[in-house]
């Protein structure tokens, strides 16, 4: 039996409805994160709709970015025990 058979899962791998994305809206604005090597760009979803903003970074600066907020972290928290 495939995943799109299971119960829960009739939508597996299936483009989300665009009513769907609008409705996790609903207590305010969601923002989504492309990160990929083609490019990177941010879905804003408000109850009005969804806007697609172009993120002027490239994949490797934004795993720079992440490891170094990571590395952050773990100091942070190290330096508190």
């Amino acid at each position: 039996m495939d995943a799109a058979h299971r119960p829960g899962f009739a939508g597996f791998l299936r483009l989300p409805r665009y009513e769907s994305p609008l409705r996790a809206a609903d207590a305010g604005p969601v923002a989504i994160v492309n990160v990929s090597r083609y490019g990177c760009d941010a879905l804003l979803v408000t109850a009005e709709g969804i806007r697609v903003v172009p993120l002027n970074i490239t994949a490797a600066q934004v795993e720079e970015r992440a490891a170094a907020f990571a590395a952050a972290v773990d100091t942070g928290a190290t330096k508190r025990s």
